[in-house]
């Protein structure tokens, strides 16, 4: 990796979206491990049961993430702070929207592990040794590796205060026939606020472009394509905006918050 990059999550081979590599998928915190029961403590939202040989203390723990999926209706992406093999109990660094260790089953997958690097397409991205794993999928990268460096590229921000209604909005904006692409993905903090079921997170950079504080203004006849984040966020006082006329498609996160 050339100095001064840093860790990214969404990789591009010239407009294609490429997966990144991930195991095949397991139950947590169910009762289906081969590893005796021990007692779990710590916090439930933080700390997961996996079977024996699922997880591993990788030497770049720090990039490697579990997704876990919850209930029917919600998936978290969380990046794991230790793993003990010999218990099967793995903590992640921010906690998830559900307890991890619930009575009934959760299905689970590892991404961004150097042996669940076997298809063509798929990529992982080793920070301490600063190489990037990539399968092409033909005999050569395509049109050229694209590495993204920005989630939010266009941001129209007014003044807003959050305690009295003495917002400054931006006025009359109009954006269109332009194409979005090429964001990375978002990362969860401790301190976000969800919106219902964790489907998007409260005033968060993570649109390719975003409206915070913005009246009458406009975006028409533009694509979002081929990203790992949201397309478009309106945040914080937003009104009487349009959007109009639009197509949003290959997005890793929602359409329009």
């Amino acid at each position: 990796m050339p100095e001064g990059l840093g860790r990214f999550f969404t990789l591009y081979d010239g407009t294609t979206r490429l997966p990144r590599a991930r195991s095949e998928a397991f139950w947590s915190g169910g009762r289906e491990r081969d590893i005796p029961n021990v007692e779990v403590k710590g916090d439930p939202y933080r700390t997961m049961l996996f079977p024996k040989g699922k997880l591993k203390a990788w030497s770049n723990l720090e990039d490697v993430e579990v997704v876990i999926r919850t209930r029917g209706w919600t998936m978290n992406i969380l990046p794991l702070e230790s793993v003990d093999e010999k218990t099967g109990i793995a903590t992640t660094t921010i906690p998830s929207s559900y307890a991890l260790r619930p009575r009934s089953r959760q299905s689970a997958f590892v991404e961004n592990v150097l042996e669940a690097l076997d298809s063509p397409g798929e990529w992982v991205l080793n920070t301490q040794e600063r190489k990037l794993y990539f399968w092409p999928m033909g005999d050569t990268p395509g049109d050229g590796i694209v590495v993204p460096r920005l989630r939010e590229l266009i941001k129209v921000e007014g003044n807003v205060s959050h305690n009295r209604p003495t917002d400054m909005p931006v006025y009359g904006l109009v954006f269109r026939g332009l194409t979005f692409t090429h964001g990375d993905r978002d990362l969860w903090t401790e301190n976000d606020a969800a919106i219902q079921h964790d489907w998007e997170m409260i005033d968060k950079a993570n649109g390719l472009i975003r409206f915070r504080g913005a009246e009458e203004c406009a975006v028409e006849n533009c694509t979002f394509t081929n990203s790992g984040g949201a397309a478009i966020r309106l945040d914080l006082h937003c009104q009487y905006c349009r959007i109009i006329g639009n197509e949003i498609n290959n997005m890793g996160q929602g359409g329009l918050c």
